[in-house]
Parts: structure tokens; C-alpha cells; sequence
């Protein structure tokens, strides 16, 4: 399982929020798939296999989305997939939908399928007020 390090509100794997899209394409190394996450998107999305990139209208990152094909660490501290309880726990202001889990505050958003942990969003600051 490849591992990602993220730093809430700055950084996934050492890429900045706010980096233009072709900087992440950069830094990312693989091959993407661009496409439209929903008729809804303001702007298309890139798909590197397991971590879905979203951008603002002026093409700088604004969300990671990571599925459980990685391992994330916070603090030196496994907290996904497996570990979902540990990231829980360090965000002070989760609030629960059915099986998606937000914190405003720390522009973390996770999607559960029961008790298992499918995927975790982590944004730049304010992202679910965007």
C-alpha cells in the first residue's frame, strides 16, 4: 500500500493547496484521466488511480481525494483506511450524515461504507463554504 502524508490545510504528500494543475500533474508522476466529477463541478477533476484532484476556476488545487488504495498519515500517525477513529478523533468538529463525515473546520470529508472507510477528502481551509 503506497503511503501519503498530508498536513491538514497545507499539504498532501508535499503539494501545496493552491499549486496550479500542471505543478500537481508534476509532482504526481503518473498518468491522470481529467474528466467532469459531476454536471455540478465548476471545474473537471484529474484521476491519478486512487487520488482524485480537484481544482477552482483558476486551476489551483483545492481538495485531495484519497481512496484506499493508499495508507494517509497525519502526525506520524496511520489514519486511513484502517485507522479511521484516530482521525476522527483529532478533529474537533465532526458532523455526521448517514455515512459521510464532515469537519468544516478542518476541510476534511469522509465517506464510509458502515464501518469501513472508503475514501478521505482533505481541502484548503474553508473549502466546504467555497
Amino acid at each position: 500500500m503506497k503511503k501519503i502524508t498530508v498536513n491538514l490545510l497545507e499539504s498532501v504528500n508535499g503539494i501545496k493547496f493552491g499549486a496550479d494543475r500542471s505543478e500537481v500533474r508534476e509532482l504526481m508522476g503518473v498518468d491522470f484521466v481529467e474528466y467532469k466529477k459531476s454536471k455540478y463541478s465548476k471545474n473537471t477533476t484529474d484521476d491519478f488511480g486512487g487520488i482524485h484532484v480537484f481544482y477552482d476556476s483558476n486551476n489551483k488545487a483545492e481538495a485531495f481525494e484519497i481512496y484506499n488504495d493508499y495508507e494517509v498519515e497525519i502526525d506520524n500517525k496511520v489514519v486511513f483506511p484502517d485507522n479511521i477513529s484516530e482521525l476522527l478523533d483529532m478533529l474537533s468538529d465532526v458532523e455526521r450524515d448517514g455515512d459521510y463525515y464532515t469537519s468544516i473546520g478542518s476541510s476534511v470529508g469522509i465517506t464510509m461504507n458502515g464501518k469501513k472507510a472508503e475514501s478521505v477528502l482533505f481541502g484548503v481551509k474553508d473549502y466546504y463554504n467555497l
